[in-house]
């Protein structure tokens, strides 16, 4: 039973939803003998193939290919002077210690940018403000889940203002010539 309501589920949430609605659609297209069944046949073809892991992957594959990740000493030797840690979503939702929360991608990113700091011991800008209305400023609940998970809040320098990543990039920069930093290891 539990595996019938999991794909029943599948095809009720989005994109799931969506294909599901897209396909009765094209159905009921071919049954009337309509124009355009053949059109929406290839739309929903793309649509559900756009939607796969599979396709996923190998779309932003090479993207992630063209940077290779360095190691911990090759970032050692670098001698970067801060760490960039752009936001990437956050919505408002009650956490154990405040209002907010980041997206999936962010708390990832964020374990990675703890990591760095640890091995760096140089502080992280935080830069990420509030998009939309109905989210808190990505920065301050980044600073608040950072604190809760035990990183010195002296390491950690807010930019909550931007509201995309042009403005993440012209106000961080404006935060590295305030501190004089010069070099930065970004995790975006």
């Amino acid at each position: 039973m539990l595996y019938l309501v999991k794909i029943f589920y599948a095809f009720i949430i989005p994109p799931g939803g969506i294909i599901s609605l897209l396909i009765l659609f094209n159905i009921y297209l071919y049954w009337k003998k309509f124009k355009g069944k053949y059109i929406l046949t290839v739309i929903t073809l793309l649509f559900y193939l756009l939607s796969t892991n599979f396709i996923a992957y190998h779309l932003v594959k090479p993207l992630e290919n063209f940077y290779q990740n360095k190691t911990i000493e090759q970032l050692k030797q670098d001698k970067d002077d801060v760490i960039i840690m752009l936001g990437g979503g956050a919505i408002n939702v009650a956490d154990i210690d405040g209002e907010g929360q980041v997206s999936g991608y962010v708390a990832n990113r964020m374990i990675t940018v703890m990591r760095l700091q640890k091995e760096l011991d140089i502080p992280i800008i935080l830069s990420g403000g509030k998009v939309f209305e109905d989210t808190g400023r990505e920065a301050d609940i980044e600073k608040r889940i950072f604190e809760g998970m035990g990183v010195n809040l002296q390491a950690l320098i807010l930019e909550n203002q931007s509201r995309n990543t042009v403005e993440n990039v012209q106000n961080s920069k404006v935060i590295m010539e305030e501190y004089n930093f010069t070099k930065c290891e970004r995790k975006a």
